[in-house]
């Protein structure tokens, strides 16, 4: 029994350590992981400096996102680089999300076996490995799952937490999670009485009014839903179940030889003992609901696109416990899933520490040279980050669905280059070019510059 418990022990802290191994590259990078990466990294620049998010600038995240990130960042670990230990946090919690979750109808190997699958899971990076708010909504979800799973007889205050973890899981990425909040709501149905729905509920509606009331419910309604609601979609089921199909052969390939290997046992009648006492609190079709209901989600609604394949994550974790319903002997799945890490090791992205060169090397020294207290405009707000600087409020997100939405316009940089607390102006993408700005303002010099790429600053900035 001690020996079995000390290999359960062995095993998820095994998973959790993989999970933190995989993200200390993105943790250790001192370039942006992506454009959001560094839009949210900068993003937290500006909360050092005393400005809120919805109130001074623009956030795209829900009211949750930016506080949890400031939070680490506020522990210093990594000093420039702390915004990214809440992701460093968040992979670690997730696998052990799922691992509570498969412990619930199996036995401690089969639930390590899914937290190490969790832990090394390439998607599940990609959410939670730059920094991003999917990750984190996912977390929460699962232990909101968790929670509902729980005897609700004895303990009447898991419903009530149930839904605080969903409440907040909404309001740091709403539409993604919402097939798991269903599924929440749904298992406390079948679990408990009718008053805990209604606690569970009550209490999601309150830990989301909570969280966003500090920021103002009107900006956070326009910044978080109605400039998504907003943004044009494709509707391209084929194509996004072509996308899916290859993002999932490019991240999760050992999950895939586990499903494939485990259904073909099933379809062979091998049915050996899984656990000497099965619980079967996650019924096996609300796990199918909560995939099926992901899926449709990602090919009909969402969308699947190139550089947002981290939404694929939310598919993930079902994925993993419906694998670990089929008869695959455990300690045959570690040892392959033991092999497997170091493949996904060097075939994900992220796992090495990126650092800035060349061209964007050499601008990124230069914006060091500027007073701390002063603004970048930029449209490539990671690089401002990257050099410990901190971008203009009304700049520090200029993507592109900013710009078609008309949000960010060409006034708005010019205004924000007037500034009088603005000592540096850099065009490195094609953003600028796309709101039809080709050049510095007119009292600024350029002092690097390449083809379309310039950097420009203020006289007596430097």
């Amino acid at each position: 029994m001690i020996s079995r418990r000390l290999g359960a022990i062995v095993g998820a802290v095994t998973a959790l350590g993989v999970a933190v191994a995989f993200r200390i590259p993105s943790f250790l990078s001192t370039h942006d992981l992506g454009y959001d990466d560094g839009v949210y990294a900068s993003s937290v620049m500006l909360m050092r400096e005393g400005f809120d998010p919805f109130r001074d600038f623009f956030s795209s995240q829900g009211p949750l996102f930016l506080p949890f990130v400031r939070l680490f960042d506020m522990i210093g670990i990594g000093g420039l680089r702390a915004p990214r230990s809440a992701m460093v946090f968040t992979g670690a919690a997730i696998a052990a999300g799922i691992y509570l979750l498969a412990a619930m109808d199996h036995g401690r190997s089969r639930a390590a076996l899914a937290a190490l699958l969790g832990a090394s899971s390439g998607l599940l990076l990609t959410a939670a490995g730059p920094i991003q708010s999917d990750g984190i909504a996912l977390a929460l979800g699962l232990f909101a799952l968790a929670a509902a799973a729980g005897d609700h007889e004895r303990h009447r205050w898991l419903a009530p937490l149930a839904g605080t973890l969903i409440g907040l899981g909404l309001a740091t990425k709403s539409l993604h999670l919402f097939p798991l909040a269903i599924v929440v709501l749904v298992l406390i149905s079948l679990r408990a009485q009718r008053s805990a729905l209604v606690a569970a509920v009550f209490s999601a509606a309150v830990a989301g009014a909570i969280v966003t009331l500090p920021w103002g419910f009107e900006d956070v309604w326009d910044q978080y839903v109605v400039f998504h609601l907003s943004r044009p979609r494709v509707f391209n089921p084929i194509g996004h179940i072509g996308k899916l199909t290859r993002f999932m052969l490019n991240f999760e390939l050992p999950l895939i030889v586990i499903i494939l290997a485990g259904t073909t046992l099933k379809l062979g009648r091998f049915d050996p003992v899984l656990t000497s006492e099965p619980r079967k609190r996650l019924p096996v079709w609300l796990v199918v609901l909560w995939l099926a209901m992901t899926a449709f989600s990602l090919i009909f609604i969402t969308g699947v696109e190139i550089g947002f394949h981290r939404f694929v994550g939310f598919a993930i974790p079902p994925l993993i416990l419906l694998a670990m319903r089929t008869p695959l002997p455990s300690r045959l799945a570690l040892v392959f899933m033991l092999l497997a890490v170091p493949y996904q090791w060097t075939h994900l992205p992220f796992m090495d520490a990126i650092h800035p060169a060349g061209l964007e090397a050499e601008m990124i020294e230069a914006i060091a040279t500027i007073p701390e207290n002063r603004f970048v405009v930029a449209d490539q707000p990671g690089m401002v980050w990257s050099a410990g600087r901190v971008s203009h409020p009304d700049t520090v997100d200029i993507s592109f669905g900013m710009i078609d939405s008309g949000r960010v316009t060409s006034q708005d940089v010019t205004n924000a280059a007037a500034d009088e607390r603005t000592c540096a102006f850099l065009a490195f993408s094609s953003r600028f070019l796309t709101l039809g700005i080709d050049q510095p303002p007119p009292d600024y010099g350029i002092a690097i510059a390449e083809g379309d790429q310039y950097l420009a600053f203020r006289p007596g900035c430097q």
